[in-house]
């Protein structure tokens, strides 16, 4: 098995491949067989949820990717250390765009060109308070939904398809109890037959940011870097302070320590035990200010054992006072304020 960072920028889509039916193996100049085609789904083009293309998912900043994996008999198809969905998905998937029924996930991955699919976690962002993805099974409740694109070559065309794997909340990713459904197609790359609508401005608000569009970065190291230059995006107000459990706390400093350190158990809820909790005995508190917004955020950092981490305090995209990224081995996640673009 090879494992690789996905690029969707840099795939070619070359040949024209028109969507109307036809079957058997799709070639260029072909049209691509779907059984569904008379009755597409109404979500088309930039209305997708995915956007009108494969390449539309890198832009989107409610929607990440995540590692690409290759599936291939080449190199070993490793069914025992795959979750158990991933078999029947390739069955269902590669029948809808190709056209023609497979006994096996094998053979429907040796119809494709190279004999190869690749399939990647499409990471969602949005809150799902704003916007619920409906479930499989209509009705169905405590179920995680995620959704894998697979990619294919037909001839030099890229094809493919994205499934929607709905798993039980206490079940792991490997779940034999996951159900599963396609809901976007790709033909020459673009869309077709997509099952959900794109979120409103107003849905869209409330996403985590993906990594690539966090203003704070992807880690620790950029941000301090940033606050080291004269010319930084980030901007240190003063100097950082040590916040040991001796130290006089503001009233919103006691409040986002005793909510940011939630994970640190200790029958003794204080901000004081809780600093103590930390390995160095001390929180390292600082506030900065994004030059391009001009708005402040305070960044929580102390040390387990000898693992960075840490959250930020300040306002998200709508103006909400919240934690608005976390560190863990000084990767920052959990991000809710949008890079400024480059002027």
């Amino acid at each position: 098995m090879r494992l690789s960072i996905l690029s969707l920028a840099s795939l070619t889509l070359r040949s024209a491949l028109s969507v109307s039916g036809c079957k058997g193996r799709p070639t260029d100049g072909q049209a691509l067989a779907d059984a569904t085609q008379t009755a597409r789904a109404q979500w088309n083009g930039r209305d997708c949820f995915f956007g009108s293309s494969m390449s539309s998912i890198k832009r989107l900043n409610y929607l990440d990717l995540g590692f690409r994996y290759e599936l291939s008999e080449a190199e070993g198809f490793e069914w025992q250390s795959r979750p158990a969905w991933l078999q029947p998905v390739i069955v269902e998937g590669m029948k809808q765009i190709w056209g023609q029924n497979f006994a096996t996930a094998a053979a429907a991955i040796n119809a494709a060109d190279d004999r190869t699919i690749w399939y990647t976690r499409i990471n969602n962002f949005l809150d799902p308070q704003l916007y619920s993805v409906p479930p499989v099974d209509a009705g169905t409740t405590d179920v995680t939904p995620a959704f894998y694109l697979f990619e294919a070559l037909s001839g030099d065309t890229w094809v493919g398809f994205v499934a929607q794997v709905d798993r039980p909340a206490n079940g792991g990713w490997r779940s034999n109890n996951a159900r599963y459904k396609i809901v976007n197609k790709y033909g020459d790359g673009d869309t077709y037959d997509c099952a959900l609508k794109r979120p409103t401005p107003a849905q869209r608000r409330g996403a985590e940011m993906p990594t690539r569009l966090c203003a704070f970065g992807d880690n620790t190291g950029y941000l301090g870097s940033s606050l080291s230059r004269s010319n930084g995006v980030w901007r240190e107000n003063g100097e950082a302070r040590s916040l040991t459990a001796t130290s006089t706390l503001t009233d919103i400093q006691r409040k986002e320590i005793v909510e940011g350190m939630e994970e640190f158990i200790s029958e003794d809820r204080s901000p004081a035990a809780l600093i103590r909790a930390t390995d160095d005995d001390e929180i390292i508190y600082r506030e900065i200010t994004y030059r391009h917004t001009g708005r402040t955020y305070r960044w929580y950092r102390f040390y387990s054992g000898d693992t960075q981490v840490g959250f930020i305090y300040g306002p998200d995209e709508s103006g909400t006072i919240r934690q608005v990224a976390s560190v863990g081995d000084g990767s920052i996640g959990s991000c809710f304020v949008k890079k400024a673009r480059a002027r």
